[in-house]
């Protein structure tokens, strides 16, 4: 969309500060709903840099805006180019005018399509009335034959030259049963004006060849034949024909010696019509009729509704002008108000739809809630997964703080307790699966995204969380409150399961392993099996052998591991490979750090457990 610079086109008049009413927005926006669907609409929306934006007809908008919009669907879309899709819009516009009643001008506009094409220009004109900041461009058939037309396009807008042709062709389809060829012969800039010569080839049956015949002065009241004395007539104010000469004029000069606008007090009449040649008389025939808003502007020139001619509907425009501007003005100003309305409660609505969105995401994984949304059945959401990382964590005393703490105590503690592991588990690509009141922290690894390194993410976030609850307290007590953990690797089944409260749930052995892991675990500790035990022997996480514990009627041993620093990484390693006695091993695990000072400590307590 930016102003073109070229050989061929050095200076580009494109003004980004130019408004189009929001009609022709309205329109592109109902079209791709219909054909593509609102929310790829609001992508192309957001794409576009128009977010949450509501277009109003009768309020004017950036011409930009509908070049934007194109180009973002060449994006979201995938498909098409940008002069494709302002085809498309134009043809958008022409069904969006039917189906809102604007089509009964148009149907009348002329017998032919010919005849619409000249007429273009006035349909224009009586649209003023109710778009009274349009700046429309114009359109003038420079020459035509039986097979169709040159037209010449005009207008103080750059890039609109595909719009042009898809309103065309449209136009043509619909109101005439015409297929036409649109072909563009040339474009150049005139005047600060974008011209484009379009060669339209169609069937162009009502052409006439051209006849003179004299004008009658009875019937077009405020015509005017004029010669070589044309500039001595009038000024022009809005040039949309051109004149041809045989011999080359130098100069023009004004006999008054003073311009046109030098007198303020000068009354001026604006009159609306058609230029022809007449060979004949070596002369200029303008056949015209007064442009008149309301009664205020037909006192002011000096006339009388008597003088206006009766054939071209002209005293009836004047009569009903000021009761239609009224009326228009009052109404723009309501649907204003509306649209201003109708934008706040989009953002309301988008501010609560993210609210919702994060809601339903803390109960079910963001890939499954998606496809929840897009209508599918919930129980085509149920997988089978080979290997996830299950972690159950347990807040220690909490059944004698029940027993003697208030309720409202209570509740605080396991809001402060949740409010807190939440808050970690964010960091980490892990799903919180559910929280029990007895304070059971139950999160996964792997599902429903499968990921490699789920242990490593899930025994990262037990370390953590065994960190920070240090820093939560007992309400009775006031002292420190601890935790125990467990993990265990294995297969599971997940889905959604419930309709009016779905949660997303797993099932299988390796839940109800976990869960035991976290119960014979002890204070402080992180208990897990042996299959996640070897999907973190690669990794900087380090466990050391605890003992023999009876898990589910089974005797297997145990491992523990506290923080140590890279140098004794090794020296650890040594010992944990001398002490592993069997390959199944439920274990204990910390993560190592970068922090030597620790290192004596970990040495310490490992051999205090070892010696268990």
């Amino acid at each position: 969309t930016e102003p073109v610079q070229s050989k061929q086109f050095p200076y580009c008049p494109y003004q980004k500060d130019g408004t189009m009413y929001g009609i022709l927005l309205e329109s592109v926006q109902e079209y791709i709903c219909r054909d593509y669907g609102s929310d790829l609409w609001q992508k192309i929306l957001e794409h576009a840099g128009l977010k949450n934006m509501v277009f109003s007809t009768h309020k004017t908008y950036k011409d930009d805006n509908l070049k934007k919009i194109a180009a973002a669907c060449c994006v979201v879309l995938a498909k098409g180019s940008m002069d494709e899709y302002m085809d498309y819009f134009g043809k958008c516009f022409v069904e969006f005018c039917i189906s809102y009643g604007y089509d009964k001008v148009l149907r009348v506009a002329g017998r032919h399509f010919r005849d619409f094409l000249h007429g273009i220009d006035n349909l224009h004109e009586v649209l003023r009335f109710s778009f009274p900041k349009m700046r429309s461009p114009s359109f003038i058939i420079e020459s035509e034959d039986e097979q169709g037309c040159i037209l010449i396009y005009r207008s103080k807008r750059y890039g609109f030259k595909n719009y042009v042709t898809g309103q065309l062709k449209q136009c043509a389809k619909i109101f005439y049963k015409v297929e036409i060829q649109v072909e563009i012969q040339d474009e150049e800039f005139v005047d600060n004006k974008y011209h484009v010569r379009f060669r339209l080839n169609f069937d162009n049956s009502g052409y006439k060849s051209p006849f003179c015949r004299r004008a009658s002065s009875e019937i077009y009241r405020f015509s005017s034949i004029s010669s070589t004395t044309f500039f001595r007539v009038l000024t022009l104010q809005s040039v949309t024909f051109e004149l041809e000469y045989r011999y080359i004029i130098s100069q023009f000069t004004d006999q008054s010696g003073a311009s046109s606008d030098s007198s303020g007090h000068r009354k001026h009449l604006l009159l609306r019509g058609q230029m022809k040649f007449i060979q004949d008389w070596n002369a200029i025939i303008f056949l015209c009729t007064p442009l008149l808003n309301n009664l205020d502007v037909l006192e002011n020139v000096g006339l009388f509704i008597s003088d206006l001619n009766m054939f071209d509907n002209s005293q009836d425009m004047v009569m009903a002008g000021w009761q239609h501007a009224s009326e228009l003005e009052c109404s723009i100003e309501h649907q204003v108000e509306k649209i201003e309305l109708i934008k706040e409660n989009m953002e309301k609505l988008e501010e609560w739809r993210k609210k919702s969105n994060d809601l339903l995401y803390s109960m079910i994984p963001c890939t499954i809630a998606d496809r929840l949304k897009h209508g599918e059945d919930p129980i085509k959401t149920c997988e089978a997964f080979d290997e996830v990382t299950i972690m159950f964590s347990y807040l220690v005393g909490f059944s004698e703080i029940c027993g003697q703490a208030s309720a409202i105590q209570i509740v605080e503690c396991i809001n402060n307790v949740f409010t807190l592991f939440d808050n970690i588990i964010d960091k980490y690509d892990v799903f919180k699966v559910e929280t029990l009141g007895d304070a059971v922290y139950m999160v996964a690894g792997g599902v429903p995204d499968r990921k490699p390194n789920h242990a490593e993410s899930v025994a990262g976030l037990a370390l953590e969380l065994m960190e920070k609850s240090q820093t939560l307290k007992d309400p009775i007590t006031d002292k420190k409150l601890r935790t125990r953990i467990g993990m265990h690797t294995g297969s599971v089944v997940g889905g959604v399961v419930g309709k009016r409260m779905p949660q997303y749930c797993l099932f299988g052995d390796t839940v109800n392993t976990a869960s035991r892991m976290q119960t014979y675990s002890e204070p402080g500790h992180i208990h897990l099996s042996e299959p996640c035990h070897k999907c973190l022997e690669e990794t900087e996480f380090v466990t050391v052998l605890r003992g023999k514990v009876n898990i589910k009627k089974y005797q297997r041993q145990v491992l523990i591991m506290s923080e140590i620093s890279e140098t004794g990484l090794n020296k650890i390693r040594n010992i944990r490979e001398k002490s592993e006695q069997c390959s199944h091993n439920p274990c204990i695990l910390k993560q190592c750090r970068k922090y030597y000072s620790k290192f004596e400590q970990c040495r310490k307590y490992q051999r205090q457990v070892l010696t268990v």
